[in-house]
């Protein structure tokens, strides 16, 4: 029984993963508003007789000598697919990670992988995935290699068009990713450098977000110091940002707008989005005077627009007022963006008048189609209308629609 329960509490360890709730949907959205005057147009105890493993900093633990006269001697991956049973299923896994060594690492993958292609279940691509963190902590740069080759021979998880033999896939991408982690975990410059060689722009994005989640596990000052030394034209680095403000938002809005206010300006943008997101959802009218007192920032302008959005689902009319009383600048734009583009699921003809009132070009005519697209769900016919009176093209309608899909012959056959 002691032993059942070590490898469950290692399995724990294993597999838990960090989830956040997101926010509860706000009330109905009031169909008046005030409008404005004018418009422009257009995240193991020991078995019993066994030493205690030490844990990595990542908080797996290492790989060490399997005990030949343990019950589980002769587990393999074979086990383990033939496991149907969740809690034993989670018991082998457990078992195969802790004998994981660099011997046995790639055939241990490989085999789980398996040679079908087929589309895997999630839970199959989380087994898949905590192999290869394993794998990636004892050998990183082999288990980045090995991996790749072995996932372009066989995508991990097969779905319809969207996996092609040698063509790798936001799939395995995530399963690399994982792989990555668990290099950083050990050896952080290693991991780095790889990841700064990777040609594909698109596949060096997604390691160093990857990187990022595995520094924060260290905690939030690892994090930022990595993202801070990452070239200044990556314009991924306030996205990266953003995945340890919510990270510091754990510990509450006070102290994450602290945090905030003690980053370089040209950082603070994603940052202070993602702090305006859960300060509206949990105090608004906090939200909206600190939002306000940053209008003039560059950085915090989507900040407004996530209060402004927050607030059109509450109190559209009170949100409206405000807007209206706003001299106009850039901030302002941003605002009236999130507040219109919230209010076109309830009133979109009161939405798309204030869309028009956007001065930035570019931004008002993203508004404008979003919320044009929005409108010609529930009322084709009015959206098109107000589309033909202000001069916009009408392709806005059914730009970005789904095309009808062809029905096969063997379909019409049945």
């Amino acid at each position: 029984m002691k032993l059942v329960l070590a490898i469950m509490a290692l399995a724990l360890a294993f597999v838990l993963g960090r989830f956040s709730a997101g926010p509860s949907e706000g009330e109905a959205i009031p169909p008046v508003v005030v409008l404005p005057e004018s418009s422009l147009v257009g995240e193991r105890s020991p078995a019993s007789g066994a030493a205690e493993r030490p844990l990595a900093d990542d908080g797996m633990t290492t790989a060490a000598e399997h005990d030949p006269g343990s019950d589980e001697d002769s587990l393999s991956v074979a086990d383990l697919v033939g496991e149907k049973d969740p809690i034993r299923r989670t018991e082998i896994l457990a078992e195969l990670l802790r004998s994981l060594d660099k011997e046995n690492a790639r055939e241990t993958f490989k085999a789980l992988l398996g040679e079908e292609q087929r589309k895997r279940s999630d839970s199959e691509m989380h087994e898949l995935g905590l192999v290869l963190r394993a794998w990636g902590r004892l050998d990183g740069k082999v288990a980045m290699e090995d991996a790749q080759t072995l996932l372009a021979e066989n995508p991990a998880k097969v779905d319809g068009k969207r996996n092609k033999i040698g063509k790798k896939d936001k799939w395995d991408a995530g399963l690399l990713g994982s792989a990555l982690e668990g290099w950083a975990s050990q050896d952080l410059q290693g991991a780095s450098a790889y990841v700064d060689a990777v040609e594909d722009k698109g596949d060096q994005l997604s390691y160093r977000k990857h990187l990022v989640e595995s520094l924060l596990a260290k905690g939030p000052e690892q994090a930022m110091a990595y993202i801070q030394g990452l070239p200044e034209d990556d314009r991924s680095r306030a996205r990266y940002v953003s995945m340890v403000a919510n990270d510091v938002l754990d510990k509450g809005i006070d102290g994450a707008i602290t945090w905030v206010d003690s980053l370089p300006e040209e950082l603070r943008g994603g940052a202070m989005n993602e702090i305006a997101a859960a300060y509206a959802r949990e105090d608004l009218d906090g939200a909206i005077v600190w939002a306000t007192e940053n209008a003039d920032d560059m950085q915090a302008n989507k900040a407004l627009a996530k209060v402004t959005g927050r607030w059109a689902s509450l109190d559209p009319r009170a949100a409206s007022e405000y807007l209206a009383a706003l001299p106009a600048s850039v901030g302002k734009d941003s605002a009236v963006e999130g507040f219109a583009t919230r209010l076109a699921s309830e009133d979109p003809a009161s939405a798309a008048v204030w869309a028009t009132t956007i001065q930035d070009e570019r931004l008002r005519a993203r508004t404008v189609y979003r919320i044009a697209q929005s409108w010609s769900r529930s009322d084709e016919e009015a959206a098109r209308t107000w589309i033909s009176e202000q001069g916009f093209p009408e392709k806005v309608l059914t730009k970005g629609k789904k095309k009808p899909q062809k029905v096969r012959k063997a379909d019409k056959q049945r």
